[in-house]
């Protein structure tokens, strides 16, 4: 009986394996099928962002990107200006612009996105880059003129530059004298708006023995101050009263000129050029086409050196900061002033001045910082006189700006105080208006 249960039991067990065994195959063809309509759907879904993303993108500026990748150079610069005469504080179109005007060999048509590429990487503290930028701008369109606080930014990369020069490099120590001069006769001519006394002052300190002459006027504009600091100001007077007539250094030499057809100028709507004139156009540019270099590896970031205060005074010169070195902070001595509301310094949010006195430096250089908080400003002592702005603070920050010529950051409403920004960490803050690089993970 036992032999003849166990043979009628096997027929069961070997049907329970074989459906065991179905079983398995069938859920491993149901998870590969899975898996295969994951990755559709995955790609499905990048395909639907990537047409959500051209939607967005304006259709003259799909038609240049398109244009660009054909390798239709002319197509593409053409559509670019036009978006750029459409959207010209967009840095990102800028960008792809002159690009594209460096290839295609029409920078002197495209010298306000170059303008503009100079002046956003000088504002981010990029300053080697924008001093390369510079370069290549002024090499196709000479006369392009960038806002002083920018050129004011790049002076210090360009004599760096000048010093580590050598005959055997793409640029010699004549070329680059020729373009600090360019510089710095920039940076005051008379079409340049934007030269208050703060930035003459520094225009002059760094220009003043490449381009005597051009630095007598940033010299007579850093006089203008009342809030210039007697020893500078005498200082300046006897620089002005000498005999500063050295010989001038050459300008860069331009490039020989070469035969180039000329494009339909028309639809840029500017005067047409004659025949010489373009051909020397683009021979200049052909030669300033930057060589691609590896990308640099990545340094950490340097971060601000923050010195805690506390405005207690106002003097002729200087404010009476408790906490600051010598407890005096001259005026000419602040750069940029900086209002922000911050959250995380405290258990609730606080609003900080930050008194910057190195903001055109080195990359290398940490930003140097006496910081102030609101909370801690005797207002009712140090704003006796009577004014129209809407608070006692405004007030203080007014007289500040003033009498320093400080770049007011991140802008000048949030600067005086009538429109604070607020940023969610100490971190924020700095990425955003310091233009310090976040930290590395």
């Amino acid at each position: 009986m036992a032999r003849a249960s166990a043979s009628a039991k096997s027929p069961t067990a070997e049907s329970a394996a074989d459906l065991a065994g179905r079983t398995e195959e069938f859920t491993s063809r149901v998870v590969d099928g899975m898996g295969r309509l994951s990755q559709q759907i995955n790609r499905s879904a990048q395909r639907l962002k990537g047409a959500a993303q051209d939607l967005r993108m304006p259709a003259a500026l799909q038609h240049a990107i398109a244009a660009r990748e054909r390798g239709n150079l002319e197509a593409a610069f053409w559509l670019f200006n036009e978006e750029f005469n459409r959207r010209p504080d967009d840095s990102s179109v800028a960008l792809s612009y002159w690009d594209v005007a460096l290839s295609f060999g029409r920078g002197d048509i495209a010298s306000p996105a170059g303008v503009k590429l100079v002046e956003t990487r000088a504002a981010n503290g990029e300053t080697e880059l924008a001093a390369q930028h510079w370069i290549e701008l002024i090499k196709q369109a000479p006369d392009a003129l960038v806002s002083p606080i920018a050129i004011a930014t790049i002076l210090p990369a360009l004599k760096e530059r000048l010093a580590n020069a050598n005959d055997d490099g793409p640029e010699d120590r004549q070329t680059l004298t020729g373009f600090l001069r360019t510089a710095v006769r920039h940076a005051v001519d008379p079409r340049n708006t934007g030269l208050h006394p703060g930035v003459a002052l520094r225009i002059f300190q760094e220009g003043r023995k490449v381009n005597p002459e051009a630095s007598r006027r940033a010299a007579e504009i850093a006089l203008e101050s009342p809030h210039l600091h007697e020893a500078k100001r005498e200082r300046l007077i006897e620089w002005l009263a000498g005999n500063h007539t050295e010989a001038p250094s050459p300008e860069p030499n331009p490039p020989p000129q070469t035969e180039a057809p000329e494009p339909d100028v028309a639809r840029a709507g500017i005067h047409r050029l004659s025949e010489e004139e373009i051909a020397a156009a683009a021979a200049r540019l052909r030669k300033s086409k930057p060589a691609a270099t590896a990308p640099a590896e990545a340094a950490t970031p340097i971060r601000p050196r923050i010195e805690r205060g506390t405005l207690i005074g106002i003097e002729d010169d200087a404010l009476i900061v408790q906490g600051a070195p010598n407890g005096r902070l001259l005026y000419d001595d602040i750069q940029a002033v900086a209002v922000a509301e911050i959250i995380g310094l405290e258990d609730q949010a606080v609003t900080v001045i930050d008194l910057i006195r190195n903001w055109i430096r080195r990359n290398d250089e940490p930003l140097e910082i006496v910081r102030l908080r609101s909370s801690e400003l005797d207002l009712e002592n140090l704003v006796t006189s009577k004014h129209t702005l809407g608070s006692d603070f405004a007030a203080l920050m007014g007289d500040i700006l003033e009498r320093t010529s400080a770049i007011p950051l991140p802008d000048p409403e949030s600067a005086l105080g009538t429109r604070i920004s607020c940023y969610e960490n100490p971190e924020g803050y700095e990425r955003i208006v310091l233009r310090v690089p976040d930290r590395p993970a």
